[in-house]
């Protein structure tokens, strides 16, 4: 330090490493072994935070996963009957995730099966008219389902493919679909 100025500043770049953690600190320590100097060292203490999702605190925010649609299984062709799919995400993120559902596959929607539906924790409801429902920060699965529709017709066997997409930063697998009969 020169003898004009009284004070320096020191910069530590932080790196944000997506690593959900506790709070980390960095010491700076100053020592000298100029004779005018009366207490020859002393530290600094810097804090960083970890960067925490808005809508799950617990996850670092630049977490990412992939989206999942897990297997519905086969079902008699009978009204009453639903394939029903468990959607997620491989494992928690630091804020919602919104999905947009799609079906697609050889049996045909309103003659086959009908509308989807999601279980919003209380009751089962249709998927609204945007096609999107929001899977949980955490991690936690949303059952989305279709009704099997009894069309009287000898058939072979159909299938009903469910699809999930996103564009949310979080996730590093957009899509997935699953397909069953």
């Amino acid at each position: 330090m020169t003898s004009r100025r009284s004070t320096v500043q020191v910069r530590v770049a932080v790196i944000d490493d997506a690593i959900t953690e506790d709070d980390e600190t960095v010491v700076l320590s100053a020592t000298t072994s100029d004779s005018q100097i009366t207490d020859s060292s002393d530290t600094g203490l810097g804090t960083i935070e970890d960067d925490r999702g808005s809508d799950n605190p617990d996850v670092d925010e630049d977490i990412t996963a992939e989206v999942v649609v897990g297997d519905a299984g086969t079902v008699e062709e009978a009204d009453g009957n639903y394939l029903t799919y468990d959607v997620s995400l491989s494992n928690a993120v630091g804020s919602d995730v919104t999905v947009t559902l799609g079906t697609s596959g050889s049996a045909t929607a309103g003659d086959d099966y009908g509308p989807l539906e999601y279980f919003n924790g209380s009751s089962w409801v249709e998927v609204p008219t945007s096609n999107e429902i929001t899977l949980p920060a955490d991690g936690s699965t949303v059952q989305v389902r279709v009704a099997v529709i009894d069309d009287a017709i000898t058939e072979d066997d159909e299938t009903v493919v469910l699809s999930a997409t996103t564009s949310d930063s979080q996730i590093t697998d957009s899509s997935d679909t699953d397909l069953e009969q």
